[in-house]
């Protein structure tokens, strides 16, 4: 049988999972407020060019995100296993901030924050997901 998570450690990562879960929201008023402002001078056809870049790398992230289990989990313990999948989809959102302060449609860029944290939701630390962890680890 597989060993369970302790109580304490699982309130830890649950705290670093609704951080980060917390940024996306965060990120959404900084993309509606205060991007349109700083980027009136910036250059909407930049934006427009790595639209698709940005576009690819965030689905990259979310695909490594979800999927990144087998390869890492022998390598690592739950906690860094969580923290980098949470990093990789909370990269989504960044790059829909970055976009947004480049001049990029604020519907483009919230997309992405939209996006990171439905991978942030799918990534809710708890004891299905450390079974996984486990089976993963375990090969």
């Amino acid at each position: 049988m597989a060993p369970t998570l302790p109580k304490g450690q699982l309130l830890v990562l649950r705290i670093l999972w609704g951080s980060m879960l917390g940024a996306q929201v965060i990120f959404t008023v900084m993309i509606v407020v205060v991007a349109p402002e700083a980027a009136a001078n910036a250059d909407p056809e930049v934006a427009k060019m790595l639209l698709p870049a940005l576009g690819a790398a965030a689905f990259a992230a979310a695909v490594a995100a979800l999927t990144i289990g087998r390869v890492f989990a022998r390598k690592a313990d739950y906690q860094a296993f969580c923290i980098l999948r949470w990093a990789l989809g909370e990269s989504v959102g960044i790059f829909g901030l970055v976009l947004a302060f480049m001049g990029a449609q604020t519907s483009h860029a919230l997309a992405f924050t939209a996006g990171a944290a439905l991978v942030l939701l799918s990534l809710m630390p708890g004891s299905k997901d450390h079974e996984g962890y486990q089976q993963a680890r375990l090969g």
